[in-house]
């Protein structure tokens, strides 16, 4: 853990499943995972802490008979980050919380034929976080603040340049664009820092929207550089570079 970065990892463990497309896990599960799963050390292990990612405070703690029992932490910036299927009732509601507080355990209630493992989603600022379609992967979420949630790893935070604040800018038009879609066009994004670019992922949307994209990335000094669309004209993925 990096004692300079006010971000860690919300738990200990194996990252068993990425947000995004995926064949159900059990029957009736949905085939669009809106969240990361990281199961304990060893499987079927219990007593895995499941800690605040971020200090904040606790909007909501209460039982789902799908979610379980889980948790719900609003950010100091603004986002929103959810903790579920834990063991049993976390913290309680408005308990505010810091980096790395230990909030539940990991269990597998509301869906125990998966096993036990956190099921751990993100919000960004703004968005409203009872609404599948206004959540973001939490991988993107949490590597642009310096933490990997395959591996564990937690870094120091960097300073903020001029060309952050524009990836920054980009990632939050993309995401704008995409809210309230009901096929998530262009929900997600990441920085590619070796080559330059911004790509859009787990997304699809009509290809004639792109002039929009294109107009919001202008704005930025980006251009588009790379689409790929599936047979019937829907967008699958782009890559922004700067000119």
């Amino acid at each position: 853990m990096s004692a300079e970065n006010p971000w860690q990892m919300p738990a200990t463990g194996r990252f068993r499943s990425a947000f995004g497309p995926r064949d159900a896990p059990v029957p009736g599960a949905s085939t669009f995972h809106r969240g990361v799963d990281i199961a304990p050390p060893e499987p079927g292990q219990t007593g895995q802490p499941v800690r605040a990612v971020a200090g904040g405070t606790v909007c909501k703690s209460t039982k789902h008979k799908v979610r379980g029992f889980f948790v719900q932490v609003r950010h100091e910036d603004g986002s929103t980050t959810h903790y579920q299927h834990l063991a049993e009732p976390g913290a309680p509601l408005d308990r505010a919380v810091v980096a790395g507080e230990q909030i539940g355990t990991m269990g597998a209630t509301g869906n125990p034929l998966v096993g036990i493992h956190l099921h751990f989603k993100t919000y960004p600022a703004g968005a409203k976080s009872n609404l599948d379609n206004t959540d973001v992967d939490p991988e993107l979420f949490m590597t642009e603040r310096r933490v990997n949630l395959r591996t564990g790893q937690v870094a120091a935070p960097t300073p903020q340049t001029q060309e952050d604040d524009d990836m920054a800018s980009m990632i939050r038009i993309i995401y704008d664009l995409g809210r309230g879609r009901s096929r998530a066009f262009g929900s997600t994004a990441i920085y590619n820092e070796t080559l330059g670019w911004v790509q859009t992922s787990t997304g699809t949307g009509p290809r004639d929207e792109l002039d929009a994209y294109t107009a919001s990335a202008g704005s930025l000094g980006f251009k588009i550089s790379t689409v790929r669309v599936n047979r019937d004209g829907w967008l699958l993925s782009q890559r922004w570079a700067r000119p």
